[in-house]
């Protein structure tokens, strides 16, 4: 299990840490801690918030994961693990494939929250076994990139 600390360090010269309380919580497993702020009258609360994961999955395989627009630097079918918990929006992104809409996924401690995406083909006007503009056939592994004759994979 992994658990997700949020640390503040208070170097001020406030009066703080008084009445601190440790707590057990047996329900979720996991501990919490109290005490006063002096200074801001203000009884102050840190708990330990257990971390979830997105299992991302696609069809084809190997696109780029986009959470929240950012690119998460792996590929599908994988896990993201160590989530804060909270929503994302999740994509993929592949080359000469139409990117699909976010997911909004709700990730919760100590779960994993599945999404899957279908990419479509994108391709370009033509499709497997036409001839394009350049007089070449196109292949549904590759495709001729129009009159410059390279080829590159999707």
């Amino acid at each position: 299990m992994t658990y997700l600390v949020n640390t503040t360090i208070d170097n001020s010269a406030n009066d703080v840490g008084k009445y601190t309380s440790l707590a057990f919580n047996a329900a979720t497993n996991t501990p919490a801690i109290s005490y006063w702020d002096w200074t801001n009258d203000d009884l102050k609360y840190a708990a330990y918030v257990p971390a979830g994961d997105i299992s991302v999955s696609s069809d084809p395989a190997s696109p780029w994961i986009r959470l929240d627009g950012v690119n998460a630097t792996k590929q599908t079918n994988t896990t993201l693990t160590g989530m804060v918990p909270g929503t994302y929006d999740v994509t993929v992104q592949k080359h000469g494939y139409h990117t699909p809409a976010n997911e909004t996924v709700a990730v919760v401690s100590s779960a994993t929250t599945a999404v899957s995406f279908d990419l479509i083909y994108q391709s370009d006007g033509h499709s497997a076994g036409q001839i394009d503009s350049c007089g070449s056939k196109c292949l549904p592994e590759r495709h001729l990139h129009r009159c410059h004759h390279e080829w590159y994979p999707l």
